[in-house]
């Protein structure tokens, strides 16, 4: 599985999951501070090595342009998503890596999740339609996906 986020091999067969869809993301209590943003602007802003434009696509899609009391980048979404957990400030995390966190009432995400443009992929030599084993396993990650559409509610 890969985010289309890349040039995929044209040899590969590719058959697409869900979209991605990212947000701010913290603790519970956190999150009545951030009114918009001026509360943004008063907050200490985690980002990930492994995705260090999350911040910048999300302002450039939602409009929001506040900037951070602090900022501080951390080497995986994992990380983020723990320091935020940890009341360290707000992480910008996909859907379907924060939603165990959200659905447990770890984090809460004040200003849902925006689609960024990007979807996950299965990526495999054969095509479902030539392979059953590439076809069963499409049609389960298909089933442990569905809940990965979401809307753009506050989570």
């Amino acid at each position: 599985m890969r985010r289309d986020d890349f040039p995929f091999p044209e040899e590969a067969s590719r058959t697409r999951l869900f979209a991605e869809r990212i947000g701010p993301v913290c603790r519970p209590d956190l999150a009545t501070r951030l009114t918009g943003a001026a509360g943004v602007s008063q907050v200490n802003l985690l980002h990930t090595d492994t995705r260090p434009q999350a911040w910048d696509d999300w302002r450039r899609i939602t409009g929001m342009k506040a900037e951070p009391a602090s900022q501080q980048t951390l080497e995986h979404f994992y990380l983020t998503l723990q320091a935020a957990a940890a009341g360290v400030g707000v992480a910008i995390a996909p859907y379907a890596v924060a939603r165990d966190d959200l659905e447990r009432g770890q984090l809460v995400a004040p200003f849902g999740f925006v689609p960024d443009g990007t979807s996950y992929h299965l990526l495999s030599r054969r095509s479902p339609e030539q392979d059953e084993r590439v076809r069963r396993l499409t049609a389960w990650l298909r089933a442990k996906t569905s809940g990965l559409e979401i809307d753009s509610e506050p989570v």
